[in-house]
């Protein structure tokens, strides 16, 4: 099968994996390293966007730092004007998405588990000054023996990044959207521990909390709508659980834990015994109305 690629001899194309706005991915044998890689190749077709060109070169810079167990392994990349790829680790597995979509809702322990192992992932990411901004249920592979591996940094940004992202738009997936950044401000680590918040939401659950007629609609319930207690929805999640999504998903940034490695640690016990008689947190934590500008709609 041809797939109209150019990649360097090396890489022995065997089928698509995966394809969106801005690439192309493939699972590929690399004949020098003697092992299977997942190849992200650029869309260079004319009507692809320049700032998807900067995007694409953003995440080849930004992913050569990051060193965990729990992302995707960046292998080697090239960005000239002939030929725009990475070569990543390839896992074999399932997106959370998919298990949830497959399964229904996880069980509290499995959830927490993942959790954990996402918010040890950010904890990297955000060591290295890196904001994610598009974290979400099919960004989050899950492997044959249960590891995270967190994928796609394609609209992450650092301290020194460009930004990239058109005046008066916002960049980001509407379910796991923060409110400040439907409000236009600067991402933050605080704007990952909402996303992850939404997730362990959506685990527990079996679907996002927040679901409108239209992605607008959709982003301003993040605003404008309290998150459903977990535990009221089904009992049998403990107390302390659904404490910590009440606080990850605090609509004031500053309601919610100031790092992965806090959220992480609030996690790592919230099912053990001595946590049974917690009692349900109360945040001053009131939405805010404000008019919602335009914002560019991500699939």
């Amino acid at each position: 099968m041809s797939f109209n690629v150019n990649l360097p001899e090396k890489y022995v194309i065997k089928k698509e994996i995966g394809s969106g706005g801005m690439a192309r991915v493939f699972l590929a044998e690399d004949r020098e390293l003697g092992k299977y890689v997942a190849v992200k190749v650029l869309n260079l077709d004319p009507s692809t966007p320049t700032s998807n060109q900067q995007r694409f070169k953003e995440e080849m810079r930004l992913v050569q730092y990051i060193k965990s167990p729990y992302i995707v392994r960046f292998y080697e990349g090239k960005y000239d004007k002939n030929i725009k790829y990475l070569s990543m680790e390839y896992v074999q597995g399932k997106m959370l998405k998919e298990v949830i979509e497959m399964q229904g809702r996880l069980q509290p322990d499995r959830a927490v588990d993942y959790a954990i192992q996402i918010a040890k992932g950010f904890s990297e990411i955000h060591a290295q000054n890196i904001v994610h901004r598009d974290l979400k249920t099919s960004n989050v592979m899950i492997t044959n023996t249960g590891q995270v591996k967190i994928i796609d940094f394609g609209i992450a940004i650092s301290d020194d990044s460009s930004r990239f992202t058109q005046t008066g738009k916002v960049i980001g997936s509407v379910h796991y959207l923060a409110p400040e950044l439907i409000d236009k401000q600067e991402a933050s680590p605080q704007s990952d521990i909402y996303a992850l918040g939404i997730i362990l939401y959506e685990m527990l659950i079996g679907n996002p909390p927040h679901r409108g007629k239209t992605p607008i609609e959709t982003a301003l319930k993040h605003k404008t709508e309290p998150i459903p207690q977990v535990n009221k929805i089904y009992p049998n999640i403990p107390q302390a659980l659904s404490n910590i999504v009440v606080k990850a998903t605090a609509k004031k940034k500053e309601l919610r834990y100031q790092s992965m490695r806090q959220l992480e640690a609030d996690l790592a016990d919230c099912l053990s015994q001595k946590r049974m008689t917690e009692k349900p947190i109360v945040l001053d934590d009131k939405p805010t109305i404000k008019r919602f500008g335009l914002f560019s709609r991500r699939k």
